[in-house]
């Protein structure tokens, strides 16, 4: 099975707590690791926007999962497509909330990988990844 990445973005609910946020985020670092699936999770302005990476087949169950997902909606699939190698190969889900400035990760980060994410956060001239540019564009 051939690695893929997949980047969408949705609207966060009304009722959803920052609680239920730290849900989804535990349930990434249950159930991620056994299906070798990492990336990040970037909310900003009652948006969200996740970049995952794994195997196609297992991106695509977890996405069929989140979009039906009631702490979210306007789900849309901006980006599926093939990758040599993962962006973020250490990361059940890096996450990071644009409004508070607050960078939280729940897994162990690779010095690349956290250069790469602070790329995203704070932008950066550097970066020619096309699935990194998209979520920068999409949190600027």
């Amino acid at each position: 099975m051939a690695l893929h990445r997949l980047i969408y973005k949705s609207k966060r609910a009304e009722s959803t707590t920052d609680a239920d946020i730290q849900d989804i985020l535990k349930a990434c670092e249950r159930h991620n690791p056994k299906a070798d699936i990492s990336g990040v999770l970037v909310h900003s302005n009652n948006s969200f926007f996740q970049y995952l990476e794994g195997k196609k087949e297992y991106i695509e169950s977890l996405y069929d999962k989140i979009k039906t997902d009631p702490r979210h909606y306007d789900c849309e699939l901006e980006l599926l497509e093939p990758i040599d190698q993962k962006v973020f190969p250490s990361w059940n889900m890096g996450y990071k909330d644009i409004d508070t400035s607050l960078v939280e990760f729940n897994t162990e980060v690779a010095g690349k990988e956290l250069l790469e994410l602070e790329k995203l956060i704070y932008g950066s001239n550097e970066m020619d990844d096309k699935g990194i540019a998209m979520l920068h564009q999409e949190f600027e």
